[in-house]
């Protein structure tokens, strides 16, 4: 049961991947399942080519191919936040005016995601469309969904916050959709900033990785250097080389928490 739920709950977190990341706006067809399996296969590949130098080393370097794809499409969710932070201030905006008309939440959300781009759009057409055709799902566990595909952005987590307590109890929702669009507009030039030296400092060690791994494949083609790699100091040497791939995506990892 234990390993039942960690494995839903690893797909779950594959699929929000796919959904920051902008991937499912381009590739309707790309899920969850699509994307596992091709990076068992990258993995699995790698395992193969670098089996002669012993099993330890083979998923060794195949994790890393794993970790190494996820981490790209990490670097593509950096770029895709950016942009949702343009369009969510956009959105604030049209929202409020169509929420002034409507008085309907949901109503409004749905008409002002015909005015917004990518990846806003889609996640919110996604969730007011589960909204509404399944009867069991709630107003809260709609506004969850939208949250958790925006990766949890501290703005959204504020306007998702705000419309369900203002659906509740009510209150002056109109007077703070107002006051959230002038406080947008003032943090977004830092919140740029700060987006750009991570997707900056993620994007270089990927390079780092991937060239690390392309030389390292060609080096294990010529024959004279196979023969080292797959002697005990050869091993040695890919041990520790992977040992700092692994740290730099460590590195990667910490950037974006």
């Amino acid at each position: 049961m234990a390993v039942k739920r960690s494995i839903r709950e690893f797909l779950v977190w594959l699929n929000r991947l796919i959904y920051q990341s902008g991937i499912a706006g381009r590739l309707p067809w790309f899920n969850d399942k699509v994307l596992l399996l091709c990076l068992l296969a990258a993995a699995f590949l790698v395992y193969i080519k670098l089996s002669a130098a012993g099993r330890f080393i083979a998923l060794t370097y195949g994790f890393i191919a794993l970790v190494a794809l996820t981490t790209f499409l990490l670097l593509l969710v950096l770029m895709n936040k950016a942009k949702l932070r343009k369009s969510f201030l956009s959105f604030l905006t049209i929202y409020s005016n169509f929420y002034a008309a409507e008085a309907d939440e949901i109503q409004a959300l749905e008409k002002a995601a015909d005015y917004i781009e990518d990846p806003f759009r889609s996640i919110i057409k996604r969730w007011t469309a589960f909204y509404k055709g399944r009867k069991e799902l709630s107003f809260d566990e709609a506004l969850a969904g939208i949250l958790s595909d925006t990766g949890d952005e501290p703005e959204v987590r504020k306007f998702i916050n705000m419309t369900r307590i203002s659906h509740r109890y009510g209150g002056d929702y109109q007077g703070l959709l107002k006051k959230m669009i002038r406080q947008g507009q003032y943090k977004e030039e830092s919140l740029a900033k700060k987006a750009s030296t991570a997707a900056l400092g993620t994007g270089l060690i990927l390079f780092m990785i991937i060239m690390n791994l392309i030389l390292l494949f060609s080096l294990l083609n010529q024959a004279e250097l196979a023969v080292f790699f797959h002697s005990a100091k050869g091993r040695l040497h890919l041990f520790l080389n992977a040992l700092a791939t692994l740290t730099s995506i460590g590195f990667v990892f910490n950037i974006n928490k």
